[in-house]
């Protein structure tokens, strides 16, 4: 009798540890998309420039509702993802040479950063942002 009990006592941790280690997985992937997509701080833009992918950027004026859109998207709706192919691109300097790209490709919107990991990353917005793809359309 109390060698079932030991065994089963040993599949039972076992069990619990498989379901702790994949709760553990899913919440370190949500937490590594929270922290690749960060809000971009109105007072730290130094600039913005808009473009074709073949032509030369052009300054703008900073355009608060884009960054506003961006800031508003939901962490928890990105998947990393790179790029090779740009149609157009908006591209926000930040103080602190910070570097973040919005790309718009395919009628997807991807985002490259240089101030999270090492080097640059790449994502892609899931759901698509209504506002900044009609950015893009007007441009």
């Amino acid at each position: 009798m109390k060698k079932y009990l030991y065994v089963f006592i040993v599949v039972l941790i076992i069990i619990t540890g498989f379901l702790l280690g994949k709760q553990y997985q899913e919440n370190q992937a949500f937490m590594d998309q929270l922290l690749l997509h960060q809000v971009i701080d109105i007072e730290d833009v130094k600039a913005m420039y808009v473009g074709r992918s073949d032509e030369p950027l052009t300054e703008i004026d900073t355009k608060e509702d884009i960054i506003n859109a961006f800031n508003n998207y939901p962490a928890n709706q990105i998947t990393e993802k790179n790029i090779d192919h740009v149609e157009a691109k908006l591209v926000i300097e930040l103080q602190g040479d910070i570097v973040i790209k919005i790309l718009y490709s395919d009628d997807s919107l991807f985002v490259k950063r240089n101030d999270v990991a090492a080097g640059e990353i790449c994502y892609e917005l899931i759901k698509g942002n209504e506002q900044i793809e009609a950015f893009f359309s007007s441009q």
